[in-house]
């Protein structure tokens, strides 16, 4: 606010919300990784890591034999991270339909691992001597700030392959708010979202797909 010719910056106080309560257990009781005994197996891995987030897996999981079980699980290749988080981002789903307005914002932020020469598959950062990799997640949040959790979660290393460039993330996370708003009309939710991300989204074709 300007006040006497200077420009004050405040924040505005932010009313409690009383959300449901919901543990991680909770969030992840959906996965299906087309195995009941792998479905129970992630579950408690996931659990106990998320009690100690910051630990390494060793630590956070405790015990040889049930740190050899996590290491085979996320050595399946048939198991990748969006089969992990689909149940989260189908909760997410449900809890932004609780809202009026959501506002989903995407960016993207560096996985540093430089110096980690163990972990195949890293590619190059902003030079050649830092290794790791790309991560583009789209976030709901309401205008309380509460944040709500993701929706889709995008990553890659470099150089980049997998399309012709790597903006691509962009349109795809653009895409990934359209489907839901759609569904939301279909199911007449009366949610509306709005679609948020900084310069490097301001592209044209993100336009181009808006009068699809």
């Amino acid at each position: 606010r300007v006040n006497n010719n200077h420009l004050d910056i405040v924040s505005d106080p932010v009313e409690p919300i009383l959300i449901e309560s919901r543990t991680l257990k909770d969030e992840i009781s959906g996965i299906d990784l087309g195995d009941k005994r792998l479905n129970q197996r992630a579950c408690a891995i996931i659990e106990q890591l998320g009690r100690q987030p910051s630990n390494s897996i060793p630590s956070a999981i405790g015990g040889w034999s049930e740190t050899k079980s996590a290491y085979n699980l996320l050595a399946n290749e048939d198991i990748n991270a969006q089969k992990i988080l689909e149940p989260h981002y189908q909760a997410t789903i449900e809890r932004m339909k609780q809202h009026p307005l959501v506002l989903v914002a995407q960016d993207t932020t560096e996985l540093d691992y430089t110096g980690k020469n163990d972990i195949k598959g890293l590619g190059t950062l902003n030079s050649e001597t830092r290794k790791g990799l790309y991560l583009h997640p789209s976030l709901a949040i309401t205008p309380e700030r509460l944040s709500l959790g993701q929706v889709s979660s995008w990553s890659w290393t470099r150089p980049f392959v997998d399309a012709d460039k790597e903006s691509i993330r962009w349109i795809e996370g653009y895409q990934r708010i359209c489907d839901i708003q759609q569904q939301f009309e279909e199911d007449r939710v009366s949610t509306k979202l709005v679609s948020m991300a900084d310069r490097e989204g301001d592209i044209y074709d993100i336009f181009v797909e808006r009068e699809r």
